[in-house]
């Protein structure tokens, strides 16, 4: 009698398609018998009932774990695992929450956890997961405000959503965490970053400094700040993304040339230091020929205002 040792073709397509993870009852549709797959899967890891990792595990093996072990049930690959797979979150979380309509114990994938929360979600896409507006506020349950900003300006950033969207999501929740900050953050135009969201909320709306233009396109390439009519730019430098500082130089000398000054601030200086920040940019502006005058953000700690509370984030 024949047994088969081999998969069907559809199957392995499958796998493939799934990061080489696979259900018994997949198996089963298939016409692998128990039989069968008890010498096929000898090799293969077992991280669920009903559920093969049939390769190394990775994040996206993980993932799909998660899901096919919550499929049928609401399952749906939520917050910042989501987040990530849209790209409005730039690192793979270690842990991944998926929802299901059913509890659920967690289990790990390699060196992620993927854990589950109680609730039903419509799914999207491949590997499913939660619209991007509802993975974003489910995130900000679950994370600092920080974090929180960091994921929505990014969405918002790469046009993945809009904050008419976001905001229309939020309005169908009684409850949500950072709710007045993400509301904030939907009504400010051109922040892109953490960073920027700090410099526009603790230097410049802190310090009654003039607003500002964001994301300005010039002849020495787009700005973070621009203060037009005082000819003043501010460029805010982020934890990653900044290799080439021969690049800097060159963006400054453009700006020379075009009779503008530039400044240049990182994140520490925005986060622990924002009164200094906000102290430089004034002098700026004042020299410049602006006629107003700094406001105390009233941390009353040093002869500005005061250091922020913020901890130390550089690398």
């Amino acid at each position: 009698m024949h047994h088969r040792t081999t998969l069907p073709r559809a199957a392995n397509l499958l796998i493939r398609q799934q990061a080489g993870v696979i259900t018994t009852r997949q198996l089963h549709d298939f016409g692998v018998t128990s039989r069968a797959l008890r010498r096929l899967s000898l090799p293969w890891e077992r991280p669920a009932r009903g559920l093969y990792l049939t390769s190394e595990p990775t994040w996206e093996s993980a993932a799909w774990a998660g899901f096919l072990h919550a499929v049928g049930q609401g399952g749906a690959i939520g917050g910042a695992a989501a987040c990530h797979i849209y790209g409005a979150v730039r690192d793979a979380p270690a842990h991944i929450s998926v929802w299901a309509t059913s509890p659920k114990s967690g289990f790990t994938v390699g060196k992620h956890r993927i854990e589950f929360r109680r609730g039903e979600r419509r799914h999207r896409g491949s590997p499913p997961r939660t619209t991007l507006e509802d993975a974003l506020l489910d995130m900000a349950h679950q994370s600092t405000d920080l974090d929180s900003i960091a994921a929505v300006s990014r969405a918002l950033a790469q046009s993945l959503t809009t904050p008419s969207r976001i905001l229309e999501a939020s309005h169908r929740r009684t409850r949500l965490r950072h709710r007045d900050v993400i509301h904030q953050l939907c009504a400010t135009a051109g922040i892109e970053s953490v960073l920027e969201w700090l410099f526009q909320r603790d230097v410049v709306r802190a310090h009654g400094l003039p607003e500002p233009r964001r994301q300005v396109a010039t002849v020495a390439g787009r700005v973070d700040v621009l203060y037009e009519e005082q000819g003043l730019v501010v460029e805010l430098d982020g934890l990653r993304d900044h290799q080439d500082g021969s690049k800097d130089l060159f963006s400054d000398n453009e700006h020379m040339l075009a009779g503008r000054r530039a400044m240049r601030f990182g994140f520490n200086a925005v986060a622990r230091s924002a009164c200094r920040a906000a102290s430089q940019v004034e002098r700026g502006l004042v020299a410049a020929g602006w006629r107003g005058q700094l406001s105390p953000c009233g941390d009353g700690m040093d002869q500005v205002c005061g250091p922020s509370s913020v901890p130390n984030l550089d690398p």
